[in-house]
């Protein structure tokens, strides 16, 4: 499981199909379907009942996405706060001791 997957999750449930989610992130069609089959088949469940174009989460997917909210929310944190280290406007003291066998 990674962000990409989790992030095409989220886009998929935002737009209501494979194909808008395809279109938003730029991505084939082909991607958005093999990036969720490789994530059920990491999870061992399905997360989209698929009837044609139109996709509906099961209640895996609807119990999976408060979780991958979550995580695409921390993912969000850390980012901007590791641009604001590489900006120097987090500072931090960390104190080093090391023994000498």
């Amino acid at each position: 499981m990674d962000i990409k997957q989790l992030h095409t999750f989220e886009t998929i449930i935002q737009t209501g199909s494979f194909q808008k989610a395809a279109q938003v992130l730029s991505y084939a069609p082909s991607t958005i379907t093999f990036q969720m089959k490789q994530l059920e088949k990491e999870l061992g469940v399905s997360l989209f009942e698929r009837r044609g174009h139109e996709q509906r989460l099961t209640s895996a997917g609807i119990s999976l996405k408060p979780y991958v909210d979550q995580v695409l929310h921390s993912a969000d944190q850390l980012v901007a706060h590791l641009v604001n280290v590489s900006q120097g406007d987090v500072y931090s003291n960390f104190l080093v001791a090391w023994k000498d066998s």
